[in-house]
């Protein structure tokens, strides 16, 4: 969605692939939280092998030019931490607190980025930045109060 002014409204492509993509996330999501009870690693290759092998077919079918192997390993380092690390303790995390919870926590993590990058890059803050960060925040809270207190 995007607004330029309060008397325009409109929905962009990119709007509505960014809706879609939230509702795959959303299904993706409880569809690792019934697999959690399971081997988190396993879980982890056949997800990445399937993350692989989409970017593959994607790059392949827009012909894109693939780097070289030095940024190619440096890639695979990065994916085996920003994906394949991180994804390993969500799934231990959605095993036992559930999906909801999970992702209540993991929905914080884009503004912690944004506030450090706001710190060590200084970058500007802004009203619309601290407003969606205070209702993540409480959002998140609202949805893990009663584990809190559990």
């Amino acid at each position: 969605m995007s607004v330029n002014d309060v008397r325009q409204f409109s929905f962009s492509w990119g709007a509505i692939f960014a809706i879609l993509a939230t509702i795959c996330w959303g299904f993706e999501n409880n569809l690792t939280r019934v697999l959690s009870d399971k081997d988190p690693l396993q879980i982890v290759i056949v997800k990445g092998w399937g993350v692989g092998l989409g970017s593959m077919v994607v790059s392949v079918f827009w012909q894109e030019k693939w780097p070289t192997l030095g940024p190619t390993l440096i890639l695979l380092l990065l994916g085996f931490f920003a994906f394949g690390v991180s994804i390993y303790f969500y799934i231990l995390a959605q095993r036992y607190i559930g999906a909801a919870k999970t992702s209540a926590y993991y929905a914080v993590s884009p503004f912690i980025a944004v506030l450090i990058s706001i710190v060590f890059l200084h970058e500007s803050l802004s009203i619309h930045f601290v407003i969606a960060l205070l209702l993540m925040v409480w959002g998140s809270y609202l949805i893990t109060r009663d584990t809190l207190q559990s």
